[in-house]
């Protein structure tokens, strides 16, 4: 992953810059049926997987009084270790720059990444279609 590079947006950052490169994944049908609960608040926080200037993948955080929420891990070749190259620049991020709180998230079944338990996350409920995991705060040493 020589040329890879991660964006990081934290708020309040250029929209403009921001759906810029994210407009797509937001308007295109293609895209909306693939990443149903894709949305953007005022508070997320979005990483940007770069090959140069190309988005291969993203991934979001919300930070809530009780939880950080990781939002959907997508990588546009389908490839697991993009996709956990991702998390894990997510879930430094989250444990080098944000308060110490119970890290949740869910992923389609198909996208299930095995690497999760070495991150000390823990499935706690399941769906037809999602998986989800939860990190408490005192796995988190």
């Amino acid at each position: 992953m020589s040329e890879i590079d991660i964006k990081v947006y934290i708020p309040p950052y250029n929209k403009q810059n921001f759906y810029s490169l994210m407009g797509k994944y937001f308007a295109e049908r293609v895209y909306r049926r693939k990443l149903p609960y894709l949305i953007n608040t005022p508070s997320t926080i979005w990483f940007l997987l770069m090959n140069k200037e190309r988005i291969i993948g993203f991934s979001s955080i919300q930070i809530s009084n009780e939880f950080i929420d990781i939002g959907d891990v997508f990588v546009e070749d389908e490839n697991d270790d993009t996709r956990k190259y991702l998390l894990e620049k997510v879930l430094f991020f989250i444990d080098k720059k944000c308060e110490r709180k119970c890290v949740r998230i869910s992923l389609k079944k198909d996208q299930y990444l095995n690497n999760l338990k070495h991150y000390c996350f823990k499935q706690y409920r399941e769906t037809k279609n999602y998986l989800f995991f939860r990190r408490e705060i005192n796995e988190q040493d």
